[in-house]
């Protein structure tokens, strides 16, 4: 049980990273510029969202390497040939952690663009992220 409860929380939170994760160019686009992109922006409201957007990168992306470095620490307790119950349960504890402030940073974001957006546009976006997270 506690295994696939580590499993989970480790694709989760792989999801997490790749939505902030540098793009290349020929890579398909992520995070929330692809949303952003097809509600149809006014110039306004796009100057208005820069800034919040390039914010939530700068929040995001320390906060995923946070996340790596700790998945990579359980993964080396668990790999242990006796890996000590304790040292995964504050892994499996930091981990939700971090997870805690990701979803909090993105959500403060959503919070903060939501007023800049049309009734229509928030709609839109919210079905969209829906969507992408089924």
């Amino acid at each position: 049980m506690k295994y696939g409860i580590i499993f989970l929380l480790g694709a989760a939170l792989a999801a997490v990273a790749a939505f902030t994760w540098p793009q290349e160019p020929s890579r398909k686009p992520h995070g929330l510029r692809p949303q952003y992109d097809r509600l149809d922006l006014s110039e306004e409201q796009r100057a208005k969202i820069e800034p919040l957007l390039r914010q939530l990168e700068e929040r995001m992306g320390p906060l995923c390497r946070r996340v790596g470095r700790q998945r990579q620490a359980l993964y080396s307790e668990v790999r242990r040939e006796t890996p000590a119950p304790a040292t995964i349960d504050a892994a499996i504890e930091a981990m939700i952690q971090a997870r805690r402030e990701l979803q909090r940073a993105f959500v403060d974001h959503l919070m903060e663009v939501k007023p800049i957006l049309t009734a229509e546009q928030r709609a839109r976006l919210f079905d969209q992220l829906a969507a992408e997270r089924r």
